[in-house]
């Protein structure tokens, strides 16, 4: 670490993450920020919301970390073959675990939205949320296994691009989708986000491959 080649590496690896999360949490502040416009109602169900991203990230996240050390150790070794196999497993278990909150939050969101709230008003415009809330795990769930595996395979810098396009495009919908939808608006702005960020880091895959050759 102390040749300077290897330090500036790791630093501009470590600003490109830092930048990607900045675009990251202003996605997240704005989602309470447009829902305190909509009412009272709809910023407190948006919060019960945000309690059930919270809830899928940390079983999604595992997995990711999973890829990031694995993958990103074959990716150390220049072996293509390992790289792939552990995306690819990575891949399937995220999977597996992306459908079963889908089903866990289809079968019993309402029962848990009562436990986080007892005002009427807010369960029904979280239950008219479900379908969405059901969603969300099975689009959110590429970005981020590929979070895992690009900061496994120090590629930060094509994860802050894809970032910020999807941000970018997040912004152009955010408020349009809400003004014409309210809060299903809202949230169909993040689950598009959420799909947007998933999609352009599965496009940018096979260049991240071609590295390895």
């Amino acid at each position: 670490t102390w040749l300077l080649q290897g330090f500036r590496k790791l630093v501009l690896i470590n600003g490109f993450i830092f930048i990607r999360t900045v675009f990251l949490m202003t996605a997240l502040a704005l989602i309470m920020r447009v829902a305190a416009g909509l009412g009272t109602v709809e910023m407190a169900a948006s919060h019960v919301l945000m309690q059930y991203m919270m809830l899928m990230a940390l079983g999604l996240d595992g997995f990711a970390h999973a890829s990031e050390a694995l993958a990103g150790a074959a990716w150390g070794r220049r072996d293509r073959a390992q790289f792939r196999r552990w995306v690819v497993l990575t891949g399937y278990w995220s999977l597996l675990a992306a459908l079963a909150y889908a089903l866990v939050f289809g079968l019993w969101g309402n029962a848990l939205t009562a436990l986080l709230t007892d005002i009427q008003a807010v369960r029904a415009a979280a239950a008219a949320l479900l379908p969405l809330v059901v969603a969300l795990p099975l689009v959110a769930v590429w970005c981020y296994l590929f979070d895992g595996v690009y900061i496994g395979a120090t590629a930060a810098g094509a994860m802050m691009l894809t970032m910020a396009l999807a941000f970018l495009l997040y912004l152009l919908l955010l408020g349009p989708m809400t003004a014409r939808w309210g809060l299903h608006g809202l949230w169909g702005a993040v689950l598009l986000f959420m799909g947007a960020r998933g999609l352009g880091q599965a496009l940018w895959y096979p260049l991240l491959e071609r590295r390895l050759l």
